[in-house]
């Protein structure tokens, strides 16, 4: 089955389910379509006519993280739109802007996101930028998390020191090596694989050290060995070294955090700002990373909101990236 090239499809994505697809036009709007590709759903795009799409990720039943950049603008930057629909009122539009502070000019602009559905974290990163960065909900809402710089996930600059970017990313949930962070181990952690622009492969460990966080990791299962074909090319054979002095893995012990991730500091009503940082962690280098034998300690974050939270009728025509229309209207609390 195939659409035709005068629907303007930009992007595609898979629902959570796997059972639709959600694709953005090149007029901004987002459709879902059922496995025969036939239309289930559209909602307009925000400040239609304005904007050019270069991604989207389907997050939630009628929740899309959106990639969008200025009209005709080739040197302008991408910002993230959360788009939320519902089955019967308003369109609402969330605008994150940058997330990843992209800067690489060369490469086509879009951006690519993982959900950790568990920890309902969304990790994105951007086709022109080192770092990626992550979106965490709380409740109903999305806020974008402010990372140390120490815990960030981020392409490394190769000794040519000409900046690299990630070509492509996928979360490993088989690790069975316990993680390293500060002075004791951790329950092994998820992988997160990056592959860089110019081939090279980066791993970092994700912790959560929210109290009661989901164990994400697990054995992987053996293939079936029934009906295996035979291969026809040879591959020499590596020795392997022994040694009698080998030791064991360490074994770890429960952390014991000290701050819940999404915990509001005294004082702080629902949907406000985090007036001050919360001890937790997301990003570490794990032990067996090419670059670094040394894993990460937790780190410190804290999540802000975005500015504006808007509705399809209080969109204006100007410049998203540079500020929203004076008519705009804020919803408060917002994600």
């Amino acid at each position: 089955l195939t659409l035709p090239p005068a629907v303007g499809i930009v992007s595609v994505s898979w629902s959570p389910k796997g059972k639709q697809l959600a694709t953005v036009r090149s007029d901004g709007s987002i459709t879902q379509y059922k496995p025969d590709l036939k239309e289930a759903k559209t909602y307009q795009g925000p400040n239609a006519g304005t904007l050019d799409p270069v991604s989207i990720f389907w997050i939630s039943t009628y929740e899309f993280l959106v990639g969008y950049k200025e009209k005709g603008g080739a040197d302008s930057r991408p910002g993230l739109w959360l788009v939320k629909g519902s089955k019967a009122g308003p369109t609402q539009y969330f605008f994150y802007d940058d997330v990843c502070y992209s800067m690489g000019e060369d490469r086509h602009k879009r951006f690519e996101s993982l959900m950790v559905p568990e920890w309902n974290k969304v990790i994105v990163c951007s086709a022109n930028s080192l770092e990626l960065a992550v979106l965490a909900q709380n409740q109903d809402s999305w806020s974008h998390g402010i990372l140390e710089d120490s815990g960030r996930a981020e392409i490394p600059l190769p000794k040519s020191k000409k900046e690299k970017y990630p070509a492509g990313m996928v979360l490993n949930l088989t690790a069975q090596r316990e993680t390293k962070v500060g002075e004791d181990f951790e329950a092994p952690s998820p992988l997160l694989h990056i592959l860089s622009s110019a081939g090279v492969l980066v791993s970092f460990s994700c912790v959560n050290t929210k109290p009661g966080s989901q164990d994400l990791c697990h054995p992987a299962p053996e293939l079936p060995q029934e009906n295996v074909r035979k291969g026809v090319i040879s591959y020499p054979m590596v020795a392997k070294e022994t040694t009698s002095n080998t030791l064991p893995p360490p074994t770890y012990e429960e952390s014991k955090p000290k701050a819940d991730l999404f915990a509001k500091p005294a004082g702080v009503g629902g949907g406000g700002l985090f007036s001050k940082p919360i001890e937790s962690g997301f990003f570490s280098k794990p032990a067996t990373t090419s670059l670094d034998t040394t894993a990460s300690s937790p780190l410190a974050a804290a999540f802000k909101q975005p500015e504006k939270s808007l509705t399809a009728d209080s969109l204006t025509a100007g410049k998203p990236f540079g500020g929203f229309g004076s008519t705009a209207t804020s919803t408060g609390g917002g994600i």
